[in-house]
């Protein structure tokens, strides 16, 4: 049996035409339909602009992988080494200083001297943690670490993404 809302005339070339408005559920299933194609495409469109292979290379870092896997191994590092037992990375003092903000302030150190916090003073501060205590902290609390060079590298690079 054929609805009555259908017509199939010649006018239509033979297809049905339906003489009621859409309902609500197919204009929900249209805006759903059309969202998603939206978000697809959004999705695999790349906003980042290419780098020009002939063109020079910027002198400013930017984060590629080897950084975040840097930053990664440095995060992992300071969690097996202890570190994260004293320093928070959260903005909380603990036993010993933030992390979050550390690099690149200024820290008033034991004696009145202060120190800008950079790769140097980092180095330092992990191989001879009683180099240069920050005021406030008990000295002899640090352990100094046999880490490697680029283990303490890795660390530093944790260290500066927690800005």
């Amino acid at each position: 049996m054929i609805p009555s809302n259908l017509n199939a005339s010649p006018e239509t070339g033979g297809r049905c035409n339906v003489d009621r408005p859409l309902g609500l559920g197919t204009v929900l299933l249209l805006a759903f339909i059309v969202s998603v194609l939206a978000i697809s495409c959004a999705a695999e469109a790349d906003p980042t602009p290419k780098p020009d292979p002939t063109s020079a290379q910027s002198s400013t870092p930017e984060a590629t992988p080897n950084v975040e896997r840097e930053i990664a191994r440095g995060k992992l590092l300071s969690q097996q080494n202890g570190c994260l037992g004293c320093h928070t990375v959260d903005g909380r003092d603990q036993v010993g200083p933030t992390w979050l903000g550390l690099y690149g302030s200024v820290e008033e150190i034991e004696g009145g001297t202060s120190v800008q916090v950079d790769d140097q003073y980092l180095i330092e501060s992990i191989r001879d943690p009683n180099a240069q205590v920050v005021r406030g902290y008990r000295p002899n609390i640090m352990p100094p670490f046999g880490i490697d060079d680029d283990g303490i590298d890795a660390i530093i690079a944790y260290i500066r993404s927690l800005q």
